[in-house]
């Protein structure tokens, strides 16, 4: 019974240990999370992180206020940094006294977390109780002198009591882990569960687009780049098939050039350089935009019929940020560049070179996570120049532009990226004063392309 009743009290001891699992950091934080909670019930009273202070728990002093406040003895840290999720355990004092990495959350690596989460706290309570084991041995082992010199020679009876009741709380001691592994498993409540939970179908929404299911669990410790809708960046080389068409209305008449279908070479690069950040940091975006022409002679239908070499080439740098909501994507961004079309010697159209400054919209949505989604921009261009354009049709010009493209894209988890892009530009001009040759009234410059960009996502 003495050995029953040592065993129920060490039990309780263990459980009387409390930690807090803070929110984590990164892509699928919330998924490990859930699994590290998940891995500690029945072993520690878990306290909830709701109550927990706004200190920095990069510093031990800030991880010591929050073991302070909630009264715990262990404080779990998270945070999820590229293919890998980094897990740490600070004790009362905010020194960090296990940490260890595991592959980064998914539904096929929750059992590693767990079980990653469990061995981390073995660790620290190790290290705590090697810390105390110090000065309680040599008390110990004076108990056990003291205690062997009073009984003396025990009887054969009570030896055999004593083995009793050592199986017994051997056999006690293996139900206990047994009952506490099964608890571990459970959903039991526990008071953060609820704050957790909350969130896991928003979580589990912006997970949706991970694609593990198909892979390995190796795959998951070193395969492929990332598989999410925030790459930190994706590099497309294509090609497009344009169409651009000016009609300037003149005083005494019109003057038109249409370029018909040509071929252009395009490079776009995107990023979300604060991607591996998680939460609201992902949604910083920049992108990137040239392109040039190839192989392309402009027949014109002026005074003099003429074929003449031209290049139309454009360079377009934005600056934005796109609101994560789930698998939806807003924002707003804003850049500069010019939009040239350089046309050679003649005597009908001159060389157009639009500086000029951009701001649009952006909508975005998964439609197979980020395999297949669909994106729509608009914007406005405000026009600082126009090339020969002021000088052949007026002396003052002004101008506008708007554009919109619609864009079909993906990447896979192997880095693949793929987009299909269908878009219009139309310039507005106006022309006022006077013309080194006709003088113009105003003039439309549209521009019409299709393409296709194949690339990688990182």
């Amino acid at each position: 019974m003495l050995a029953l009743a040592l065993v129920t009290i060490a039990g309780s001891t263990a459980l009387a240990d409390s930690a807090v699992v803070l929110p984590f950091e990164g892509p699928r934080a919330g998924v490990g999370r859930r699994a590290v909670i998940r891995a500690l019930r029945g072993r520690v009273e878990l306290e909830s992180a709701r109550q927990a202070p706004d200190a920095d728990v990069e510093s031990v002093s800030g991880r010591r206020a929050v073991a302070e406040a909630l009264g715990v003895q262990w404080v779990f840290l998270g945070r999820v940094q590229g293919r890998r999720l980094r897990l740490r355990v600070a004790d009362a004092t905010g020194e960090i006294r296990a940490e260890q990495e595991t592959p980064r959350p998914s539904d096929r690596t929750k059992r590693r977390i767990m079980r990653a989460a469990r061995e981390l706290l073995a660790e620290a309570q190790a290290g705590g109780n090697a810390d105390a084991g110090e000065g309680d041995s040599v008390s110990d082992s004076d108990a056990s002198d003291s205690n062997a010199s009073d009984s003396g020679a025990s009887d054969s009876g009570a030896s055999d009591s004593d083995a009793s009741d050592s199986n017994a709380s051997d056999s006690n001691a293996s139900d206990s882990n047994a009952s506490d592994s099964d608890a571990s498993d459970s959903d039991s409540e526990d008071p953060d569960a609820s704050e957790d939970d909350s969130d896991s179908e928003d979580s589990d929404a912006r997970d949706s687009d991970d694609s593990d299911a198909g892979d390995s669990e190796d795959s998951d410790e070193g395969g492929a780049g990332a598989s999410n809708s925030y790459p930190l960046a994706r590099v497309l080389v294509g090609g497009q098939l344009a169409s651009r068409s000016l009609e300037v209305d003149l005083q005494g008449g019109a003057r038109e050039a249409n370029s018909g279908a040509y071929a252009e070479l395009s490079v776009r690069v995107e990023s979300h350089p604060l991607a591996f950040l998680g939460g609201g940091a992902r949604g910083l975006y920049v992108q990137l935009d040239a392109a040039v022409g190839v192989g392309l002679e402009l027949d014109t239908a002026g005074l003099v019929d003429e074929t003449v070499s031209t290049t139309p080439w454009r360079v377009i740098g934005h600056l934005g940020y796109l609101v994560p909501l789930g698998s939806l994507r807003v924002g707003a961004i804003v850049g500069a560049g010019i939009d040239v079309f350089d046309v050679g010697r003649n005597t009908t159209v001159p060389t157009r070179r639009y500086t000029l400054l951009r701001g649009g919209l952006v909508g975005a949505i998964d439609l197979a996570g980020p395999a297949l989604s669909l994106r729509l921009d608009v914007g406005y261009r405000h026009l600082f120049d126009v090339g020969d354009l002021a000088l052949w049709f007026g002396s003052r010009t002004s101008g506008f532009g708007l554009d919109g493209t619609l864009t079909v894209q993906g990447h896979f988890r192997v880095g693949f990226a793929w987009a299909l892009r269908f878009g219009v530009t139309g310039y507005r001009l106006d022309f006022s004063g006077p013309a080194t040759e006709t003088t113009g009234q105003d003039g439309t410059d549209r521009d019409l392309r299709g393409s296709l960009e194949l690339g990688w996502a990182f």
